[in-house]
């Protein structure tokens, strides 16, 4: 309804806003974590803004975030999202936090996003800043998530450091058979180079960089060393390879690259 607008009058059943950026919280812990949760065949839709709210640096890239998601994990295990429908969600759609184990979000759809699609940032150790630092062996970050199959279109309507998928301090997933395009930045991106392991394959990737110039539709940055753990279980630092293979890139707009 636009009050200027002499031919219009106000709707007869009132107006509604959206007041929480929360639909659910499911958290758990490192020790007790929620298991085997499901998420099928729902619409989730109309969630608040989250930009006023508290944000942190996740790590060494160049973007901030909010850890607030209309679907938001923490302390859980093999979770699963598929064939639901994310839209008009004005902040993220869906957050993993801290220690999440084997999720799994596919075929689903993603429209008109105000800020990610899909977001995982651990925790770790080593500096003054709680949940911050070089130290992951402690385990507390998302890790082996599958995002495969799904359509993600119209992201980052109100915040412009965003993308389809945004990943900081987690590793080992799995990115897969994705559709995304329409965004103001990268439609892939990696914020740090914590433990690698990472797949990127099958992807089609075009109409991102809308809004931005210094990158193309994957970004990603490695400016942090970190410890965790090497398949023995002991600690490294030594990163374990990314895999970007057989993917469909366009790199129109101001995309300065493909990856």
């Amino acid at each position: 309804y636009n009050e200027t607008d002499a031919e219009r009058v106000p709707p007869s059943e009132g107006l509604t806003a959206t007041q929480t950026p929360i639909l659910f919280n499911v958290s758990g812990t490192q020790s007790r974590p929620v298991r085997s949760l499901g998420f099928y065949g729902f619409t989730f839709r109309d969630t608040a803004v989250s930009y006023l709210g508290p944000y942190g640096t996740p790590s060494g890239g160049d973007w901030a975030v909010s850890r607030v998601a209309a679907l938001f994990f923490q302390g859980t295990e093999d979770t699963v999202l598929s064939g639901n429908l994310f839209t008009t969600m004005d902040g993220n759609a869906v957050f993993f936090s801290g220690y999440t184990r084997r999720a799994v979000v596919n075929k689903n759809e993603f429209v008109s996003i105000g800020e990610t699609a899909v977001v995982q940032w651990g925790y770790t150790d080593g500096s003054p800043v709680e949940g911050m630092g070089f130290d992951a062996t402690a385990g507390n970050q998302p890790r082996g998530t599958l995002v495969a199959f799904n359509l993600v279109h119209e992201v980052g309507l109100f915040t412009k450091q965003n993308s389809f998928y945004f990943q900081s301090e987690s590793f080992g997933n799995r990115i897969e058979g994705n559709i995304a395009y329409n965004g103001p930045r990268a439609g892939i991106n990696f914020n740090d180079g914590l433990g690698g392991s990472n797949i990127v394959t099958r992807n089609v990737l075009f109409n991102f960089c809308r809004e931005s110039s210094d990158h193309g539709p994957f970004n990603s940055w490695d400016r942090v060393v970190y410890v965790f753990e090497d398949e023995e279980g002991k600690p490294t630092v030594m990163k374990r390879n990314d895999t970007i293979s057989r993917n469909w890139i366009l790199a129109n707009y101001h995309s300065s690259m493909a990856i």
